[in-house]
């Protein structure tokens, strides 16, 4: 091993910002090339200093199963679909995470399209059930204050993305885009359509804080931002025991 190309596990947590704990679970999930010398790890010296240079934070966005499954927990709100072990081991880490990171592996929710509109065309996105309001809007709805800056955001089923641009008239448009497409596959779709007209509170903060929408009440939104996510992992430990009880 050359010496040269590597660093403790200490030295990448301080370079990285985050805790050596963070960096050996990047380890164990393999989002962060090591290797193994005794009882100590060694971070290849390429993956620290791309990822400082990108200003990025290291692992891959989790999947729309498994993103929507997060939140859907953070919701308290029952898993769609019922995860493997490992995949549920994978979630007890992610909880375990810093809220930065967290917000980092949820950008795989949706497959968003950057798009221009005309204020009659989103005004009648608005009026149609069909899709689910984000950003901004589901935002300020959900805090009850006055409208907030920010492009308009919809979620829609993969399934309506024809439909949706029918209805908006809308153009590509990743320069100055005012409208916000969140294509989720059919199949993920976590919204019912009776109640949820408005996206999550946990998703309008996510779209805020991509969009870089700011209001002081933001924090509200999110269930994990106090830091402590020790009643969330609980919950999500006991559905997983009352479904392994199911099982047998």
């Amino acid at each position: 091993m050359n010496l040269n190309a590597v660093v403790p596990v200490s030295e990448a947590a301080s370079r990285l910002g985050c805790s050596p704990t963070q960096i050996r679970s990047l380890i164990r999930t393999g989002e962060l090339p090591a290797t193994r010398v005794g009882h100590q790890w060694f971070v290849e010296e390429d993956a620290v200093r791309q990822t400082c240079l990108g200003n990025t934070y290291s692992g891959r966005p989790l999947s729309q199963r498994l993103a929507w499954s997060l939140l859907l927990s953070l919701q308290g709100r029952a898993p769609l679909h019922p995860l493997h072990r490992q995949e549920q081991a994978r979630m007890n880490n992610y909880f375990a995470q810093p809220h930065s990171q967290l917000c980092h592996r949820l950008k795989g929710r949706a497959s968003f399209k950057s798009l221009s509109a005309t204020s009659a065309s989103i005004g009648r996105l608005r009026a149609d059930q069909r899709w689910v309001a984000g950003g901004g809007e589901a935002a300020a709805r959900h805090l009850g204050v006055g409208k907030l800056p920010g492009p308009a955001t919809f979620y829609a089923q993969k399934s309506l993305e024809e439909d949706f641009l029918d209805v908006s008239l809308a153009v590509p448009d990743a320069f100055q885009p005012n409208l916000y497409l969140g294509l989720i596959d059919d199949i993920y779709w976590p919204f019912e359509r009776e109640i949820d007209h408005y996206a999550w509170g946990s998703v309008a903060y996510l779209d805020c804080l991509e969009q870089r929408i700011e209001c002081p009440q933001l924090a509200f939104l999110w269930p994990p931002l106090d830091g402590n996510l020790d009643e969330h992992r609980e919950a999500f430990g006991n559905h997983r025991i009352s479904e392994e009880s199911a099982v047998i």
